[in-house]
């Protein structure tokens, strides 16, 4: 009989151990559990969306999104190092400009330990200040690879201005207005101002070397080195001795940029010539240019 109380006690000391054990290593894991706020300013927007991603060994992997009503976000991140952007959607629901990146860096929270010794027999010696140690210098955070030649998308209501010099042969196609025979002498000079109306859109006028004007329209792609554009107005025709009228013109464009500035423009466009006999033509085109 004493024998089997003896062992239930043994089982209970057991049992109340391993409780005790799963309750403190649960205290632990809350102790060093934080939640992390990330908060930012914006008008006029009907949600947010956010993006984390995790460097490792220099790249970046792509960690979370989250969209979000409020203009700030909770959520827990383990030990690494991230960095996150938001993109704002409009009233109609539409992705516009994201942020910049921005880096942060999570780190362990130390642990303090404390050392129990024996009081000595000894009369204790004075205290000696600690030797003073220098902190530790932090490493800066990885900045994004960017390409020299890298185009910086400008903000919304900004303007970009570029100048084109093509050459720019003629073919009529009907009627005697621009002529019976190819002429491979022609050129054109064209110069434009263009406003940032959406995400990589810009639209402005054009005027060119012919003394025309157009309404262009311009729109990069995503990886803002090639853009495609098209464009409609009118000229005088002052190349043409006998020609009285407008000339109605629409063309659509490739631009390829070379340098942040220098481009490659190719295109063609197609012009008729209002006069007793209607008459058209069709000039495509090639140069380079400059914006800035």
């Amino acid at each position: 009989m004493a024998t089997k109380s003896r062992l239930v006690f043994s089982l209970f000391l057991f049992f109340l151990c391993g409780f005790s054990f799963l309750l403190y290593a649960q205290s632990e894991d809350d102790e060093h559990r934080f939640i992390h706020r990330f908060a930012w300013a914006s008008d006029y927007a009907l949600r947010y969306e956010v993006v984390f991603e995790q460097i490792e060994n220099g790249a970046y992997i792509f960690y979370l999104r989250e969209f979000t009503d409020f203009q700030f976000i909770e959520l827990s991140l383990p030990v690494g190092r991230y960095r996150f952007q938001v993109i704002p959607y409009d009233v109609l629901n539409r992705p516009s400009e994201p942020s910049e990146w921005r880096y942060i860096q999570v780190i362990p929270v130390p642990k303090m330990e404390i050392e129990h010794e024996a009081e000595p027999d000894i009369k204790p010696q004075p205290e000696l200040e600690p030797e003073s140690k220098p902190e530790p210098e932090l490493e800066p955070e990885p900045q994004p690879e960017v390409r020299k030649d890298s185009f910086e998308l400008k903000p919304l209501g900004s303007v970009i201005f570029s100048v084109t010099a093509a050459w720019s042969p003629l073919f009529p196609i009907y009627g005697d207005g621009f002529g019976n025979s190819i002429s491979l002498s022609g050129a054109i000079v064209r110069a434009s101002a263009i406003f940032h109306v959406q995400n990589r859109l810009y639209i402005g006028p054009e005027l060119t070397s012919a003394l025309g004007i157009n309404l262009f329209a311009l729109k990069w792609l995503a990886n803002e080195r090639i853009a495609f554009g098209i464009r409609a107005g009118v000229e005088y025709p002052i190349i043409f001795i006998n020609a009285d009228r407008l000339i109605v013109n629409i063309g659509a464009s490739l631009r390829l940029r070379i340098t942040n500035s220098f481009l490659l423009e190719t295109g063609v466009d197609f012009s008729h010539l209002f006069t007793d006999f209607p008459s058209g033509s069709f000039r495509p085109w090639i140069g380079i240019g400059y914006q800035f």
